[in-house]
């Protein structure tokens, strides 16, 4: 899909710039909030250069991008606009929303979400970002179909190192566990025992009766060795 560059311009009072392509379709409507840019940087919209599309398309399977790609910046270089900006990109009739985000392709090259909280509105799809760059409506990108309640975060703890430190502290808890497990079984044998559990312990009782069988016998022996020879004692005494 050709878009039409515009001339650079500040935008309107109402804030909003409406990109077209050649036919007159919109293309894609880009609002920023405030008071307006007057006697600041204008605004440069137009489509994506066709390598960095190579790129992202080589660098990001399984996405899919539903809506003509269009590079948006300032002309002071800048990409930071320190409040939101709401960007509405075309998409066939066939793209629901709810599978959908506002994407842009990051510094290493590959298509990321922007925004996976976006909203539909006739043949646009609408999401917000803090920041210009190239964007498209991805389909089955990371955070794609989260809706408004998902996040893009890959993070648990919202920061890398957060999640090495956290990762870190459960390995260290579970290792402390494991090592007072094995103390405990070489020094207390209740502990054992307890670990063995009741085959160990009915085992251990069979053991010690047929011992005791074994040894009875011995015993019985011992007993009357002993009283045949306290008799004899006796008798020669008396």
């Amino acid at each position: 899909m050709e878009v039409l560059v515009p001339a650079p311009a500040p935008f309107s009072e109402e804030n909003t710039l409406v990109v077209s392509d050649l036919d007159g379709n919109t293309v894609a409507v880009i609002e920023i909030g405030g008071n307006g840019n007057a006697g600041g940087p204008v605004v440069l919209v137009g489509p994506v250069r066709e390598s960095d599309l190579d790129t992202a398309r080589r660098s990001s399977p399984g996405v899919r991008v539903a809506s003509a790609p269009v590079d948006i910046s300032l002309s002071d270089g800048t990409s930071d606009l320190g409040g939101n900006a709401e960007v509405c990109l075309r998409v066939d009739s066939s793209v629901n929303a709810d599978d959908a985000c506002l994407g842009y392709i990051n510094e290493a090259g590959r298509w990321e979400c922007e925004d996976p909280c976006v909203e539909r509105r006739g043949n646009l799809v609408c999401g917000r970002t803090s920041h210009l760059t190239s964007f498209a409506v991805l389909l089955g990108g990371n955070g794609a179909g989260e809706g408004c309640g998902g996040t893009n975060d890959p993070y648990v703890t919202g920061t890398y190192w957060g999640d090495i430190i956290l990762t870190s502290g459960a390995i260290a808890f579970a290792m402390s566990i494991v090592a007072c497990c094995v103390v405990l079984y070489a020094a207390w044998p209740a502990f054992r025992m307890r670990i063995k559990g009741g085959e160990s312990r009915r085992a251990q009782r069979k053991w010690m009766r047929s011992r005791q069988m074994k040894m009875q016998p011995e015993f019985e022996s011992f007993l009357s060795e002993y009283e045949d020879s306290s008799g004899s004692a006796s008798s020669a005494t008396e």
